[in-house]
């Protein structure tokens, strides 16, 4: 071993001789500087766990499930047979459901069918496939155009039915229940989910569907049993 002289004040260090590892591998001398401890968190993964925890509750209190899910009933005074026909009726669904400005059949699986294959033509029951096309009212008075669908129908105890636009996509069931001869019940099982910019403003969408829905089965109710 040695000392050498460093930058002139009378600092030293040993440079001492190479010492070998049990396996032949060198090791450094006793006056050689430690490698750096590892950061103190390295080893920390349950903290990272609970931080990640943590961070993912925040995140979900700031930006909620954008699903909006909805679910109410209405008694009439109809039958099940004329409940049912009047939900498939397209061309009433402006008579009660919110913000619906105008709304008409389109020709169902074949781009040619018969009117029979349209939403609650004639009276009848729509096909699965069945299409329709709805205009509602957008913020700042702008139109929102969806395309919707027949998904499901079991005449006359229930339909299922969907539409999507840039805004939102939209999957409803009505079921209707017969009370007795004069008496039945519709019941509405629907989900929203707010897309694009409107996933932005979900809270406020899902309170104010939540508040229509009370008009909306009054209008539901006075519509069906209208003469």
């Amino acid at each position: 071993d040695r000392l050498v002289r460093i930058d002139g004040p009378e600092r030293a260090t040993r440079v001492g001789s190479v010492a070998r590892g049990r396996r032949g591998m060198s090791t450094p001398g006793p006056m050689t500087p430690a490698p750096p401890a590892p950061h103190p968190r390295a080893h920390r993964s349950q903290g990272h766990r609970s931080q990640g925890h943590r961070s993912l509750a925040r995140w979900r209190r700031c930006y909620p499930d954008p699903m909006i899910r909805i679910e109410d009933a209405v008694e009439v005074t109809a039958t099940a047979q004329d409940a049912f026909a009047f939900v498939t009726r397209v061309d009433d669904y402006p008579a009660w459901l919110p913000g619906v400005l105008r709304a008409e059949a389109t020709d169902g699986p074949a781009a040619d069918g018969p009117a029979a294959n349209r939403p609650g033509a004639d009276g009848g029951a729509p096909p699965v496939g069945a299409g329709f096309r709805l205009v509602s009212a957008g913020p700042g008075g702008i139109e929102i155009v969806s395309a919707g669908r027949v998904e499901a129908v079991d005449p006359p105890r229930s339909i299922t039915i969907s539409a999507t636009s840039g805004f939102f996509a939209l999957k409803a069931t009505c079921e209707v229940t017969a009370l007795d001869a004069t008496r039945s019940r519709i019941s509405v099982r629907a989900t929203v989910e707010p897309r694009g910019l409107a996933t932005l403003a979900a809270g406020r969408i899902e309170q104010e569907l939540r508040a229509s829905v009370p008009d909306t089965l009054r209008r539901l109710r006075e519509a069906v049993e209208a003469p």
